[in-house]
């Protein structure tokens, strides 16, 4: 297994590759985490909102090339396009996809 990680400020980026789910690309934003502390209407906006946003853990979303994996099966070309989206140079992409 391969894993590498950014942290853009409150955003966390986990990307690489493993047996299970080929390539894979995770981004969170802790931003988006319900607290004990939120008020009703603020629960209220989370209950309404993508799965994601009603366990808790905040807004993110997951990609893998595998078989297996959390969140969406894509290509390699999809791959390549987020991670360079997310932050990863065009060397470390090459790198990882030799």
């Amino acid at each position: 297994m391969v894993r590498f990680e950014i942290e853009e400020g409150l955003i966390h980026i986990v990307y690489g590759i493993n047996d299970g789910t080929g390539f894979f690309l995770s981004v969170s934003d802790i931003r988006l985490r319900r607290l004990q502390e939120d008020t009703e209407e603020v629960k209220k906006v989370f209950e309404n909102s993508s799965d994601s946003l009603k366990e808790g853990d905040g807004s993110y979303f997951d990609l893998h090339t595998g078989d297996n994996g959390l969140g969406h099966k894509v290509d390699f070309d999809t791959m390549k396009a987020f991670l360079k989206r997310f932050g990863v140079s065009d060397e470390k992409i090459e790198e990882l996809f030799e």
